[in-house]
């Protein structure tokens, strides 16, 4: 049973990132370079692989939250908001993320790609952390780091990579191509 689980789980994931590569590779870059690759492809496919991961968990923790509240009791008012609160973020988070791939694939631009990197940190620690401070949460270190190290780490590979520079015609994929 944990099989069928776990290959269940390896598709609703494996599809849409086929997909999303798919679409991404039908656009063609902004810049081209004899001597570095352009395009969509290399670690931007499990740049995707990741983001469709974690979107797709927040669009499922959105559900799971969401049919299992008690909403008989939230009738009206006050109530009724506090129950949307807690329903909210995850579903905000997981269309930030949406949003994301979205544009990381159909769109090629420099603005594009900062868009890309600012969704990238909105739907990650800074969700995070405005829930945290909302909820009056207390996260430790340990759950926190990994978000954070996710969202430095491609926001460095997005910034400095040659291959994404060239895809997405930032400056310095303009001093690449030359």
């Amino acid at each position: 049973m944990d099989f069928w689980r776990m290959l269940l789980a390896a598709v609703l994931v494996a599809v849409p990132t086929l997909f999303f590569v798919v679409l991404g590779r039908r656009f063609l870059p902004c810049l081209i370079c004899s001597k570095t690759k352009s395009g969509f492809g290399g670690a931007l496919v499990l740049f995707v692989l990741g983001q469709v991961a974690v979107t797709e968990y927040l669009f499922w923790q959105g559900y799971v939250v969401a049919t299992s509240f008690p909403w008989s009791e939230y009738a009206e008012g006050l109530d009724r908001f506090a129950a949307y609160v807690t329903v909210g973020p995850s579903f905000i988070q997981a269309l930030l993320g949406l949003a994301l791939l979205v544009l990381l694939v159909t769109k090629r631009s420099s603005a594009a790609l900062a868009g890309v990197i600012v969704l990238l940190w909105l739907m990650g620690p800074v969700a995070v952390l405005i829930e945290s401070w909302y909820f009056q949460l207390a996260f430790s270190v340990s759950a926190l780091l990994p978000m954070f190290l996710w969202a430095a780490f491609w926001t460095a590979y997005l910034v400095l990579s040659p291959r994404v520079a060239l895809t997405y015609g930032t400056v310095r994929g303009h001093r690449l191509a030359d």
